[in-house]
């Protein structure tokens, strides 16, 4: 029946959809099979490239996420301390007499929050008789300063900040290691605190999902420290003006913004943006040399076609144009077949690890880096079919036509 209406269709001067098509895209369709298996070929290669740029991205936004999102303005270390280290030992350092410097930062008129922060360890013991207890260390980080003044400097995921001694706030990932939930009791250095909220405070470390934030006087006490800090926090009307004023007024410190801690975490990165980008490199050129060699192959297999069509006095720019068409329409099919890929193996593997891991996300999409695989996509197309393209032209007519 289909084709007696087909028949019918010609009879009465339809012309099929497939004919009104440019000539490369009905060889294209014509030969669907390989054209299917090019297009599979090239959007595995172009989803690999994507998912790591996905995660290259994602391993920086690890680091700055909090620098971004917080309304923290600039974070004051020791000089010559570190924000995002990349050597090991590497630190913010600790400045000494805190107390007396957040008073200072306070009075200056571009201030409106100061938030203190020391990182330390402290000794957690589980409930129960003394013989039984098992003992482990617990990152902990102790604030000094109203966190909840300063807009988003917290993340709380359920429960409240702490507001008094007694009181503690865990990280997600230590929550769930240790199975503990709000109205629990946390004991560390044999006090029992009050779990309160979980949640963390952003910008001491991409690590605060494992760390256990208290009043600083109670880690004061706790661990018998002195008056300092690792990092103090400012929320400041503005940072540029407040950044010259802390240096010129407060001594032995460095002042650093979001864009030196961005730069920080792109340095940090920089080793892994390499090895990624070899990777990349080595997959898009797999893709071209693949694309390449088929379409060799198919004007290998049609050579009576292009004699035939260059024997009727069909221009060469226009047998150019079928070949590098058939190569744009499988590496732009392929960029979109990749972008499918790319995504959904990052959110596999982002659903995958980045609990385990105690982070938000492992990967971060944007729309610049669909466009520049596209764009990628589109180049390799154009390489890949000039070659296949050329060896079209050098098909002479006399010969085929003997052939055939």
């Amino acid at each position: 029946m289909f084709g007696l209406t087909q028949i019918a269709r010609h009879a009465n001067g339809e012309i099929p959809w497939a004919f009104g098509q440019p000539l490369a895209v009905r060889t294209t369709l014509r030969r669907w099979r390989g054209t299917v298996g090019m297009i599979l070929s090239v959007g595995g290669a172009l989803g690999l490239v994507l998912m790591l740029l996905f995660m290259a991205e994602g391993s920086i936004w690890i680091y700055v996420q909090d620098y971004v999102e917080s309304g923290t303005d600039l974070y004051i270390t020791r000089r010559g301390g570190v924000m995002v280290p990349i050597l090991p030992g590497e630190g913010p350092g600790t400045i000494k007499n805190a107390r007396q410097a957040m008073g200072q930062i306070r009075g200056m008129p571009e201030t409106r929050g100061v938030l203190g922060v020391v990182t330390w360890q402290l000794e957690r013991s589980t409930d129960g008789p003394r013989r039984d207890k098992k003992t482990e260390l617990v990152a902990v980080v102790g604030v000094e300063g109203d966190a909840e003044a300063i807009r988003d400097a917290t993340q709380i995921r359920s429960g409240r900040w702490i507001r008094r001694p007694g009181e503690v706030v865990i990280g997600r990932k230590l929550a769930k290691e240790k199975g503990l939930a709000v109205g629990d009791t946390l004991t560390l250095d044999n006090r029992r605190l009050s779990i309160v909220g979980i949640g963390r405070l952003r910008g001491v470390g991409f690590l605060g999902e494992g760390t256990a934030f208290l009043d600083m006087a109670t880690l004061r006490d706790l661990g018998g420290l002195s008056d300092f800090a690792n990092i103090i926090l400012v929320d400041a009307s503005d940072p540029d003006a407040a950044s010259r004023r802390y240096v010129e007024n407060l001594d032995n410190i460095d002042v650093w913004d979001r864009n030196r801690l961005i730069e920080g975490a792109q340095a940090a990165n920089a080793s892994g943006m390499v090895f990624m980008g070899l990777i990349s490199g080595i997959a898009l050129f797999i893709a071209g040399v693949f694309v390449s060699s088929m379409l060799m192959r198919s004007v290998a297999e049609r050579r009576i076609e292009f004699g035939t069509l260059r024997a009727v006095g069909v221009p060469n720019r226009t047998i150019i144009g079928i070949v590098i068409g058939e190569a744009l329409l499988v590496t732009g099919a392929g960029a979109i077949v990749g972008a499918i890929v790319g995504t959904a193996m990052s959110v596999w593997l982002d659903r995958l690890y980045a609990d385990i891991l105690g982070v938000d996300t492992l990967y971060h999409a944007q729309a610049t880096q669909y466009l520049a695989v596209t764009a990628i996509a589109l180049v390799i197309g154009l390489l890949a079919g000039w070659f296949p393209a050329r060896r079209a032209l050098s098909v002479e007519p006399a010969d085929v036509l003997r052939e055939a």
